[in-house]
């Protein structure tokens, strides 16, 4: 005599390849949201990052980190990081000084966005030259004073201003910490994000402090003035990372 499944034996069946379907729906869509998987992954605290906050979004605004060279001992120069200025799209454009909170509007009549903005730097490291089609100003970076121009000044401006000289040696303004931008093993992606900020205190060897995990491209990284944050930025928005 054939054996026929009983009422609930279908029932189990039938939940089971529902709950199957409902997996594998939520693993895909999961693969295809990679933003999500990170988010989940912050929040969960399987990843660093929780702590993170958004300061910009994507296109809405433009992190200048300035790269100071100093010299070693032993392995030559090598640079310093500070996130001194946000540049809001906008009209009009504003520089925000994140040494002070200052928020200053800039002098530049038609520019709305801030991907049309060259930025440059004295060869003395002193000042910052922004240019668009809506014109030139000039910044000082000691008083953040704002100065349009109707051309470019005379002296040498250079669009280094932030150097991203190795991955795993950028120090603090005050040399208080190393940062490293790491990857997975053998320098692939990770399965929840795309790199990963570390810092350690500057000058020894011990183990990395895990900062936050993000994705996308290798991000712009600056420490504030104080040293209790740092910034990230990338085509997906700028962070404040607090370091902790």
């Amino acid at each position: 005599m054939e054996y026929l499944p009983s009422r609930t034996e279908r029932r189990i069946k039938h939940a089971l390849i529902v709950l199957t379907v409902v997996a594998l729906i939520l693993l895909v869509f999961l693969y295809l949201r990679p933003d999500i998987r990170l988010s989940i992954g912050h929040r969960l605290g399987i990843v660093p990052g929780a702590a993170a906050e958004q300061i910009a979004g994507p296109d809405e605004a433009r992190l200048i980190v300035i790269s100071t060279p100093g010299p070693t001992e032993y392995t030559g120069d090598r640079y310093r990081y500070e996130a001194r200025y946000v540049l809001h799209s906008g009209s009009p454009l504003t520089l925000t000084d994140l040494r002070d909170g200052r928020t200053i509007p800039l002098p530049l009549q038609g520019t709305t966005d801030v991907a049309d903005m060259q930025v440059r730097i004295a060869e003395d490291r002193s000042r910052l030259l922004l240019q668009s089609d809506a014109g030139t100003a000039i910044v000082d970076l000691t008083s953040s004073e704002v100065t349009p121009v109707a051309e470019e000044p005379p002296g040498t401006w250079s669009d280094d201003v932030y150097i991203r000289d190795d991955r795993c040696s950028g120090a603090s303004p005050n040399d208080q910490w190393t940062l490293c931008l790491a990857f997975g093993r053998s320098n692939s992606r990770f399965v929840l994000g795309d790199w990963e900020l570390r810092i350690r205190p500057y000058g020894t060897g011990g183990d990395w402090t895990r900062l936050y995990r993000g994705r996308g491209l290798l991000p712009i990284v600056g420490f504030s003035s104080d040293e209790q944050n740092v910034y990230v930025y990338n085509e997906h928005g700028i962070w404040r990372v607090p370091v902790e």
